[in-house]
């Protein structure tokens, strides 16, 4: 697995713990503001930004100019934006638009949700550019199983306390040593909202550098 297969989501994660956005209302276009920000910093250091990202960063823009991450599957004919369908050079030009006030009937996008989505994006371009898709296929949706979520991040805390008990800090390195993206990902998710539920605290010495994981006093 290249380090580079991850990044949008750990871009994602990190954009959520330093912002402290809520992760169970996730505010679309202040996140998508912020993630365009950090390429713009990218670039300008020079550094390599996958395909992955520029898909990431375009999935983002849809969401954030629709406003929408529904329940129900997508209407027919419906696509996301692809990376050979944008010009990546005009996001250094886009300017942050003022979030929209949310609608009474607008439902919540959590963060989980919101990852979830991309994944499936991100999935489908790779299959799009490999298995072209027959005509009326369905396109898969993922489920989200909450009670399967709690039951994951007590397994992490527990682990963690484990951990705790020969040394103060744990590293996120350590953690996901030779795990699956799904193990990753899962993991992620979980210390994140340990840390929004103020079990542990997360924090970093660098900008996307090591992630730190301590008890909280």
């Amino acid at each position: 697995m290249e380090a580079e297969d991850l990044q949008p989501i750990e871009m994602l994660v990190n954009l959520v713990i330093s912002e402290r956005m809520n992760p169970w209302d996730i505010d679309i276009a202040r996140l998508t503001n912020r993630f365009l920000e950090e390429i713009r910093k990218m670039r300008e250091i020079n550094l390599r930004i996958s395909g992955k990202t520029l898909l990431a960063a375009s999935f983002l823009l849809r969401l954030k100019s629709e406003s929408i991450l529904e329940k129900e599957e997508p209407e027919d004919g419906q696509e996301y934006f692809y990376e050979n369908e944008v010009d990546y050079r005009e996001l250094n030009e886009i300017k942050p638009i003022t979030p929209p006030v949310r609608r009474r009937n607008e439902r919540k996008t959590t963060l989980f949700e919101l990852i979830a989505a991309l994944q499936q994006a991100l999935s489908e371009e790779m299959i799009r550019k490999n298995f072209p898709r027959k005509k009326n296929e369905r396109k898969l949706v993922i489920k989200i199983d909450e009670e399967d979520i709690k039951e994951k991040i007590s397994n992490i805390y527990s682990m963690l306390i484990n951990l705790w008990k020969s040394k103060e800090e744990i590293t996120f390195s350590e953690l996901i040593k030779g795990k699956s993206r799904a193990k990753i990902v899962e993991i992620l998710f979980t210390l994140l909202f340990l840390h929004m539920q103020k079990k542990i605290y997360i924090y970093q010495k660098e900008l996307f550098g090591e992630i730190f994981i301590t008890k909280r006093c």
